[in-house]
């Protein structure tokens, strides 16, 4: 199996801070690596003991071990501890007998060996390198799952493409790099329903981003230089759901004036019903009919205007329940339903967490320049998201807000509740 190391870099490279511990160095041997080692990038620690499980700090992503610094090492003390903690180790040795000393270093298992003097340049260069291969190897990267990871195990599963969806306010959210996995089966479907007329239902989670789809339906659809209006239908007193969907004629009560409603708005466009489990059965007997006829009375009104609206609703209701509960009409239930796309939580869609969040620091923090360490990583891999990408997003604009010195550490990662 191969993953792109290339691509590895150019992902990570804007995500994470290296941790760099360094073991048996002097002072002066401090100063040099965390001079020529830039903070924005590198986290330069000294380790006073070789770190292991136990330790209270995060255990490094790299080691630097200076073999004739401070004091020396036994060979199978290094070797039986590069074998347990599996952290890549980067031995600094001198000029003299360097091929002796390369060959046994290797094969205790570090992973590189430098010799003095060091160039700056060299010495990031090679931690790099060495920090990227450890990403590469799937026992390392695999609580990630990778992006090109498919259902049977495989690696270079094909991937697709999202569409830009514009957020609430215009901005563009498109999450960098490619989808894979149970994502990819939600875009393809957006590709191939973007232009039909039927309505489609999406289903999912609460946060899962349902209302991120139907605006990305609308995008790819003939209809995306007409209005995309969205309604909370479970934002709208029942009482007010009809004059709200259909629209009010002028004294149709008292006091009340002419309002045009969510269908004659969204006309030519996409009408977004969201929640659309919570409306009542009036209502329901109600936009059936529009569906039906393509036509809406206003409330008070004996005219039906003609209105040509693309629908699409959404739910993180079982809508098929609610009619065996008598909840739902089923007339309605099958009008609607003739395509649907389901979201998968992300917890079942973890590989997109990196990606979320890129996108996440872009769109609302792009002057920060925090990075997450591995163990803040882990945490964030580690944890259910009962509230998907809207507890994701809360949680990141927090933690990114919190942390010090650019780098996002596991005690600022706090989950609601």
């Amino acid at each position: 199996m191969y993953i792109n190391i290339a691509r590895l870099s150019e992902k990570f490279d804007d995500l994470f801070m290296i941790h760099v511990g360094v073991y048996n160095a002097d002072h002066e041997g401090m100063t040099f690596f965390r001079r020529v080692l830039p903070r924005e990038k590198y986290l330069v620690q000294r380790c006073e003991a070789l770190p292991d499980e136990s330790c209270v700090f995060d255990i490094p992503h790299i080691l630097l071990y200076d073999r004739f610094g401070l004091s020396m090492i036994d060979d199978l003390e290094l070797k039986d501890w590069l074998g347990s903690l599996n952290v890549p180790t980067i031995v600094i040795g001198k000029k003299e007998n360097a091929q002796r000393e390369i060959g046994q270093c290797m094969k205790i298992g570090a992973a590189d060996y430098l010799t003095r003097p060091i160039r700056g340049a060299e010495l990031a260069s090679r931690i790099q390198k060495v920090y990227l291969q450890k990403l590469a190897q799937v026992q390392y990267f695999s609580h990630l799952q990778a992006w090109h990871h498919d259902a049977s195990g495989n690696y270079g599963a094909a991937c697709s493409e999202p569409p830009v969806v514009s957020g609430h306010d215009g901005s563009e959210w498109n999450r960098p790099g490619k989808v894979c996995g149970s994502m990819s089966e939600v875009w393809s479907a957006v590709e191939r329903y973007a232009d039909l007329v039927q309505p489609v239902v999406i289903n999912g989670e609460s946060g899962t981003g349902k209302d991120r789809v139907a605006r990305a339906l609308h995008e790819k659809s003939q209809r995306k230089q007409r209005r995309f209006y969205p309604v909370n239908c479970g934002a709208i007193p029942a009482t007010l759901v009809e004059s709200e969907l259909f629209g009010v004629a002028k004294g149709a009560y008292t006091g009340a004036c002419a309002r045009r409603g969510a269908f004659i708005s969204a006309d030519g466009g996409t009408l977004f019903l969201d929640e659309i489990a919570e409306i009542d059965a009036s209502a329901q007997a109600s936009l059936l009919r529009v569906i039906e006829s393509g036509r809406v009375r206003p409330v008070g009104s004996d005219e039906h205007i003609p209105v040509d609206v693309r629908l699409v609703a959404a739910t993180n209701r079982d809508l098929g329940d609610l009619v065996r509960q008598k909840k739902f009409r089923a007339d309605l239930y099958y009008r609607l339903m003739v395509f649907q796309i389901t979201i998968p939580p992300l917890r079942q869609r973890k590989d997109e967490i990196p990606d979320l969040i890129v996108a996440i620091q872009q769109e609302f923090f792009p002057d920060i320049a925090a990075r997450i360490s591995a163990s803040a990583m882990n945490k964030l891999m580690e944890h259910d998201w009962p509230g998907n990408i809207r507890e994701l997003r809360n949680t990141i604009q927090r933690a990114l807000v919190d942390c010090e010195y650019g780098t996002v550490l596991p005690h600022h990662i706090r989950f609601f509740g």
